[in-house]
């Protein structure tokens, strides 16, 4: 992951918070860089708000599992739902009861 120094993360928050407010995201150049050239979405005002605390407060992004993005998921291999809980032969307990 990258690490960014205090300064920078000022300055990016900073960055966001001014796009949030000054509606420049309409134009052509800003645009294409926050659509990386029509290929996403741009964030939307709580998307931006979500991401301002997420930085401010060093909250990793997870999965819908819940596991840090690129961390081990133990995929039960019946039902194929992340779980904890996984017998010897990669089977959830849930699956091992109602024979996914």
């Amino acid at each position: 992951m990258m690490k960014i120094t205090e300064r920078e993360l000022g300055t990016v928050l900073a960055a966001l918070r001014l796009w949030q407010a000054s509606g420049v995201f309409t134009k052509k150049p800003f645009m294409d860089i926050a659509t990386n050239g029509d290929e996403v979405i741009p964030l939307n005002d709580g998307e931006i708000d979500l991401l301002a605390e997420r930085l401010n407060l060093g909250d990793p992004l997870t999965d819908e599992c819940g596991h840090k993005v690129n961390e081990d998921c133990m995929i039960c291999i019946a039902c194929g739902q992340c779980r904890e809980d996984l017998d010897e032969n990669d089977e959830c307990p849930d699956c091992l009861e109602t024979d996914c």
